[in-house]
């Protein structure tokens, strides 16, 4: 719906007058948020830094907007590192989980070995 929302606004003002038009920042906002609840991470930054960018063009960088997008991206980008690390940390315990389940397996008989009696050894 939002896509549509866009496509239409892109049609009807043309691609560089769209991010004037506050309308359509507020569509690429709700989008970008649409995609933050999708754990879509690096779409719903594209869509924030378009409705940021916009922002500041028509109503001034230092306006409430504009100081909300920023601290969102900041957040996201900070969920969006730990969603890596948590990435890294869990391809690292795979890793570790299949080294060790060889480790553990059973070894095979050696038959080459002398064996003792049990008083010797």
């Amino acid at each position: 719906m939002y896509d549509r929302a866009l496509r239409g606004y892109e049609k009807a003002l043309g691609v560089n007058n769209i991010t004037t038009y506050i309308p359509a920042l507020n569509t690429f906002w709700a989008l970008a948020s649409l995609f933050e609840r999708q754990a879509d991470f690096t779409n719903a930054k594209i869509m924030y830094s378009k409705a940021l960018a916009g922002y500041e063009k028509v109503v001034a960088p230092n306006h409430p907007s504009c100081q909300s997008l920023r601290g969102t991206l900041q957040a996201l980008h900070i969920v969006a590192e730990k969603e890596a690390i948590k990435g890294i940390n869990k391809s690292v315990n795979n890793s570790y989980r299949e080294t060790s389940s060889l480790d553990t397996e059973k070894s095979p008989p050696n038959h080459n070995a002398i064996s003792y009696p049990e008083s010797l050894g």
